[in-house]
């Protein structure tokens, strides 16, 4: 039940279900929880709940990706930013070898992905350049944890 109200965004049924002691971290038939599912569908207000109760932000999907990676793959800021103010961790690797950060970078998420990188313990001066190369130059040129530098040549 509370997978269906967290993918469906029922704000209140989620809350409900959360407050009656369901089990938060349990699995659909797709092998996801509802925080997974409210993340992908970028539903802010039912992962903030889901986060509050006490469910378990880095569970990972049948991928090994976390509801804050599908978030950043998906485009959905606000909800990238409530996870990482719950303690998403933004270091994991899923099975394709990614980070919630390359996503948040191949979404156009420039505040977000650098935000993580900031915050990131084990970014790679390949993740810096990488976004430093897609990002928007006049605001993210210099990384100040690896000192990676933007050395691409704009207009």
């Amino acid at each position: 039940a509370i997978n269906w109200a967290a993918v469906n965004g029922r704000t209140e049924v989620v809350r409900i279900l959360a407050e009656a002691g369901a089990d938060l971290n349990t699995r659909d038939n797709y092998g996801d929880t509802a925080i997974i599912r409210a993340a992908d569908m970028g539903h802010t207000e039912v992962v903030r709940i889901l986060a509050e109760a006490g469910a378990d932000l880095n569970i990972r999907d049948i991928d090994k990706r976390t509801a804050l990676m599908l978030a950043s793959k998906r485009g959905h800021p606000d909800t990238v930013r409530v996870l990482i103010e719950a303690g998403a961790d933004i270091d994991i690797v899923d099975k394709f070898g990614n980070t919630a950060l390359v996503y948040a970078g191949e979404t156009g998420m420039w505040e977000e992905a650098y935000l993580m990188m900031k915050l990131s313990r084990e970014h790679t001066n390949e993740e810096c350049k990488q976004f430093l190369v897609r990002s928007e130059p006049e605001q993210y040129d210099h990384c100040w944890d690896c000192g990676e530098d933007d050395d691409t040549e704009t207009e």
